[in-house]
């Protein structure tokens, strides 16, 4: 009797496993297949037009968009001139990013390869003026913007900010910051700084800002007196820590030791968004 009941007790643990398993993969299959319909879709829509379509996430209600790179590309779009129309019903891409771009059918995703394939399709020069051990710099800031002061953002607005600021300026049910809340620890642990504390957090974030206050030093711009592809990675960053993020503490550094950056941004909104407030 007793090896009856080890041998259900063993079958009723297998179909759970086979269930599990088998849920796993048509969920696999169900996202390919509706990832396979929106790209089609949006191949079909542009392939004979010239519109730029930019998929993101929708505005919040202090900065014209909760992504970085969307505003990063973005403000690259209005840096090059380039007239584009958003659509915020489809934020994220075949390669489950946000932002992605549709354009004469082809649909591209990760804001690096955007800005690459604007600028090769729209014949771009913003590095003209630019040294090549400046924009080389440029870059390894942009680098640095893009892969780490990402993870202090992401921290300081899901994990450690305050739940009722988040739902007011990102629109968000208050159920949805919770399930952000555990997906960011998760990933900000796999990627290394989430085993930090607040402010192990704060200090390692708040120190990349007052490096990147130093590069800048009393340029307009990154590398200088005009703007380069780069500006619109660093500012798409920190346009998030002064305008999406209420009262944090790198908005109280770019209003204090690192004033240069505020202006910097500035600046920025100033010449490029003159109708930032007309986004939200």
């Amino acid at each position: 009797m007793a090896l009856g009941h080890w041998y259900w007790c063993g079958i009723g643990v297998a179909l759970f496993i086979v269930v599990i398993v088998v849920g796993y993969l048509l969920i696999g299959i169900i996202q390919r297949v509706w990832n396979y319909r929106k790209l089609r879709k949006w191949k079909q829509r542009t392939q004979d037009s010239e519109t730029l379509i930019v998929h993101v996430p929708p505005e919040a209600s202090t900065i014209p968009n909760i992504s970085p790179f969307a505003m990063k590309v973005l403000t690259f779009l209005r840096m090059a001139k380039i007239p584009y129309e958003i659509d915020t019903g489809d934020p994220f891409g075949g390669k489950g990013k946000t932002p992605w771009i549709s354009h004469r059918g082809n649909n591209i995703a990760d804001s690096e390869f955007i800005i690459q394939y604007l600028i090769k399709t729209f014949d771009i020069d913003l590095t003209s003026h630019c040294a090549p051990e400046d924009l080389a710099i440029a870059t390894a800031v942009r680098i640095m913007v893009d892969e780490h002061l990402l993870w202090g953002m992401a921290m300081e607005r899901v994990v450690f900010g305050s739940s009722d600021n988040f739902v007011r300026v990102f629109k968000i049910p208050k159920c949805i910051v919770w399930i952000l809340r555990r997906i960011a620890k998760g990933r900000a642990k796999d990627q290394g700084i989430g085993h930090h504390s607040q402010d192990e957090i704060i200090e390692i974030i708040s120190k990349d800002i007052k490096t990147i206050s130093l590069i800048l030093a009393k340029k307009q711009f990154i590398c200088g007196t005009e703007p380069c592809p780069e500006d619109a990675g660093i500012f798409g960053m920190l346009s998030q820590f002064y305008w999406g993020l209420p009262n944090n503490p790198y908005e109280k550094l770019l209003n204090a030791s690192c004033i240069n950056l505020k202006s910097y941004c500035n600046r920025i909104r100033a010449t490029y968004w003159p109708d930032w407030e007309d986004q939200f």
